[in-house]
């Protein structure tokens, strides 16, 4: 019998199950009919429009307060995940361990449906109230799983494909899920497993966070697994008992979650915890030979010294170190952070200057940090991903029947959100006129009035804006306020592009640290591609790169070939075309003259248009500014 297509089988399954009849095998996954099951128990009718809990502003920013360092170690995998899947109707989400949404990510026109579908931060969809569903659902089975379509138990919700996967801290238990959301017409057998690689990166690297002061052995029976996410990780204290472990050093280790309670380093491997310091002084071991038969190859890793008390010291030098890591051992920068720190402290607005993807929000973060308010609300606005017609609901709020499609209950704004907190707006410069005078008023008055209401709130928020406009050129435009522009300004940032910054090796030592991969090395060929390469999308390309070098490196040493093709292919290409261009143009004695002259040559083909010369010589514009210049 030839296999049912998969929206026939859910059909059937249905069928048989609504009727009375259960869920004959291998139309639907067990943990399907287990959650259709439970659904049914609960009293939940597949047709009724059932709505989550929605937490009130106070709480929400409570939440987020409480899952925060959760939120900041998932962030970077989402975007990293939505770069690689770059579809039209996609949505990940973030919900701590009751199926609270916590975040999200996604293309702008979806998720503006979703809300109309009662799918938003603050929201709780927990099986009990929402059915079958990948986040509530995955919070009861703990392990990744897709729902696709009808499988779904309210049929309200059979309009999406869901792939979502467990967190777990390295004790074991649930932290909370990341969900990928999209239309129920595609289902792509790639994305869990994508999305199952995203979730063990945040697992593997809460061990280094919570474990620092213990000693942390990665192992795995193949040496080129070390340093992947196949590599077992576990915990032992001074004394050599085991404290934690990764999935894959249980399996490797031949143990569960129940029985490594009491498990010592020297029950584990024919060697004792000390012997092996000794002997191997914390570098790379040739093999550990395991009590259960076998060997591995291991790398331990030393407790990190215990950094010397601080004493009471004004909120921006204690937080100097969480801010010196945006520097990355560059004084100028330094300098520069550190005087945002004390103007940030004492509550003056900070705007941050650079391009797409130079680290904008992390320093905003870090200044939130520092700040007066450290466990107050962080809430970061994107007003140029918010489409016009929303962004004033989105930040100001509305109240319930404030205009048709609003939510029942109504919406805190953003600012509500960052009550108590930092509002950080990004891409500020993007913000419509008309809204621009709103937020003065919030500003001046520290009081906003949402949609539909008769009566401000009070508020109490600190403001950090970014963007990579010049908004002195905008206020001259008439792009952007005069007044607004001075209200914000009271002291900006300056991030250089990754190009243009001195200290690019020290960054990727930081890089390469922060992947938990701080003792691989570059060869002198990566090294040399690395350096030369321009960064069009700056830290956030640099760390989408050495992420997936990680992944296929042999060793603790990432080559040439472990660089993707995009990079290589980009450096080649534009050396090409560069020289090229140069021996068309007019006759030069030197390769930088040559050079040169081809960039004018395209220049005045392309009638001053710097872009299209650019795209002709297949160099970034950045390339022929600096070239330009340095000829100047």
């Amino acid at each position: 019998m030839s296999e049912l297509p998969i929206n026939e089988s859910i059909r059937l399954a249905r069928e048989h199950f609504f009727n009375g009849c259960g869920v004959p095998s291998g139309l639907v996954s067990g943990y399907i009919s287990r959650s259709w099951q439970r659904c049914a128990e609960q009293g939940l009718s597949a047709r009724q429009a059932a709505e989550p809990l929605a937490l009130s502003a106070g709480d929400f920013a409570q939440h987020q307060a409480d899952n925060r360092r959760l939120i900041n170690l998932a962030q970077p995998e989402m975007e990293n995940l939505y770069r690689q899947l770059s579809h039209a109707r996609t949505m990940i989400t973030l919900t701590d361990a009751d199926a609270t949404i916590l975040a999200m990510l996604g293309d702008q026109d979806f998720l503006v449906e979703l809300r109309g579908k009662s799918i938003c931060e603050g929201m709780r969809w927990d099986e009990a109230t929402m059915g079958t569903n990948a986040l509530g659902t995955t919070v009861i089975e703990q392990r990744p799983l897709i729902i696709h379509g009808a499988e779904h138990y309210l049929e309200r919700n059979a309009l999406f494909t869901c792939s979502a996967a467990p967190i777990h801290d390295p004790a074991g238990r649930l932290l909370g899920v990341i969900d990928i959301s999209a239309d129920h017409l595609r289902r792509e057998s790639q994305t869990l497993a994508l999305l199952t690689m995203s979730v063990r990166m945040i697992e593997n690297r809460l061990f280094f966070l919570e474990y620092g002061q213990h000693f942390v052995l990665r192992f795995h029976s193949r040496p080129e697994f070390l340093h992947t996410l196949w590599e077992g990780i576990t915990v032992f204290d001074g004394d050599g008992t085991l404290v934690a472990a990764n999935e894959e050093a249980l399996t490797q280790l031949g143990l569960t979650r129940a029985n490594m309670a009491g498990q010592c380093f020297s029950s584990l491997f024919d060697s004792s915890l000390p012997s092996v310091l000794r002997d191997g002084n914390g570098s790379f071991m040739s093999s550990l030979t395991l009590r259960e038969g076998g060997a591995v190859y291991g790398l331990m890793q030393s407790p990190r010294p215990q950094a010397a008390p601080v004493r009471p010291r004004p909120a921006p030098a204690a937080a100097a170190p969480d801010l010196l890591r945006q520097a990355g051992e560059d004084p100028a920068m330094e300098r520069q952070l550190l005087r945002a720190a004390r103007a940030f402290a004492a509550r003056i607005p900070v705007v941050i200057q650079g391009e797409t993807g130079t680290g904008k929000e992390l320093l905003a973060q870090a200044l939130h940090r520092s700040g007066s308010r450290p466990d107050g609300a962080f809430v970061a606005v994107n007003c140029a991903a918010i489409p016009e017609g929303l962004i004033e609901s989105e930040l100001f709020g509305y109240r319930d029947g404030a205009f048709t499609g609003a939510r029942k209950g109504g919406h805190a704004g953003r600012i509500l959100q960052a009550h108590g907190g930092t509002l950080f707006l990004d891409e500020i410069g993007d913000m419509p006129l008309a809204l621009q005078a709103r937020l003065l008023r919030v500003l001046q008055e520290r009081e906003v009035l949402p949609l539909g209401a008769d009566k401000a709130i009070p508020v109490d928020i600190d403001v950090i804006c970014a963007t990579h406009h010049q908004l002195s050129a905008a206020v001259t435009g008439g792009r952007f306020r005069q007044d607004l522009y001075f209200r914000l300004n009271g002291l900006r940032v300056e991030l250089p592009p990754l190009r243009k910054r001195s200290n690019f090796a020290a960054i990727l030592e930081q890089m390469l640290a922060d992947l938990g991969a701080g003792d691989v090395r570059l060869t002198a060929r990566a090294q040399q591609a690395v350096s030369t390469y321009e960064w069009p999308g700056n830290l956030r390309e640099l760390h989408s790169v050495l992420r997936t070098a990680l992944v296929l490196c042999d060793g603790n040493c990432i080559d040439l070939e472990d660089l993707p093709e995009e990079l290589l292919g980009a450096l080649h290409q534009g050396r090409a075309c560069v020289r090229e261009a140069a021996a068309l143009a007019a006759p030069a004695t030197d390769l930088e003259s040559m050079e040169l002259d081809a960039i004018r040559h395209a220049i005045d083909q392309c009638a001053g248009n710097i872009s299209e010369a650019a795209q002709q010589l297949g160099i970034s514009r950045a390339t022929i500014y600096r070239k330009l210049k340095n000829a100047s």
